[in-house]
């Protein structure tokens, strides 16, 4: 059985460089000792509402996405 993945938020050390202190923020995956990051130069507010949403959908993949 693979390890479930993960989503973590982080700040960025290469990435982050020449950014406004407020926009060092990435999201990333992880499973087991692979990892992607998806996402760089976000706020913490988004970085953290981002990774909600994909673990939501992670964890629920039968729900329709879009909900309007």
């Amino acid at each position: 059985m693979q390890p479930a993945v993960t989503v973590e938020i982080d700040t960025g050390s290469a990435s982050s460089r020449g950014r406004p202190p407020e926009h060092i923020w990435l999201v990333r995956l992880r499973r087991g000792d692979r990892s992607i990051i998806t996402t760089i130069g976000l706020t913490r507010n988004n970085a953290e509402h981002l990774a909600e949403r994909i673990t939501d959908i992670l964890a629920n993949p039968e729900e329709p996405l879009d909900k309007t």
